[in-house]
Order: C-alpha cells, then sequence, then structure tokens
C-alpha cells in the first residue's frame, strides 16, 4: 500500500474516487557554478484514492492496475480518444474519471 506524504495536495477529481495532485518545485541545475543559472520546474505528480488505497498515476499501466473493474472499458475510452496519460490535462482525467462514474 502506497504511503502519503504529509504535505499538500489539491483534490482535481470527486467522485466514485478521489484524485489529487501534488506540485512540487525543484531547482535544476549546478548551484555551486557563479555562471550557470539554475531554474526551478513543477514536478506533478497525480494520485486517486479509491477503495481506502492511494495509487500513484504516472503511466497508462498504473491507471488499469488502480480501476480493474472496468480495466477494459477504460482501455476501450483511452484507445478511442487517443489519451496520452503522461501528457493529460486535469481536465482531461475529470472526462476520463466522469466516465468511469457512469459505468
Amino acid at each position: 500500500e502506497l504511503e502519503m506524504e504529509k504535505c499538500y495536495y489539491q483534490l482535481i477529481y470527486k467522485g466514485s474516487l478521489l484524485m489529487y495532485l501534488k506540485n512540487r518545485k525543484e531547482l535544476k541545475g549546478k548551484s555551486g557554478d557563479p555562471q550557470h543559472h539554475s531554474e526551478f520546474y513543477d514536478r506533478l505528480s497525480r494520485y486517486i484514492y479509491l477503495d481506502g488505497k492511494f495509487y500513484l498515476i504516472k503511466k497508462r499501466k498504473h491507471l488499469l492496475k488502480a480501476l480493474p473493474k472496468h480495466k477494459n472499458e477504460i482501455k476501450a475510452y483511452l484507445r478511442k480518444n487517443q489519451v496520452n496519460i503522461k501528457k493529460l490535462s486535469d481536465a482531461g482525467f475529470a472526462r476520463l474519471f466522469s466516465y468511469y462514474d457512469s459505468l
């Protein structure tokens, strides 16, 4: 079972399952070199909470593992709508989970 870090999460979807977003800033670059500029970038993590468990969703296989009850229907939805989980927006996840709730 996935242990959740104690920090702030944004609720993205609320239905038969919950989806949370954790947005973390990370520094990229060499901090010791004055000629090199470091940059901050966003690191997003998405989690589903279903049946008392949290699931980290990074790839399609993670999503299908978290939603085994309707695996075939979710696969068909992803294929029909050409959904790439890695690039899916929050609104796209909301549409996907709205479809899941309709099953």
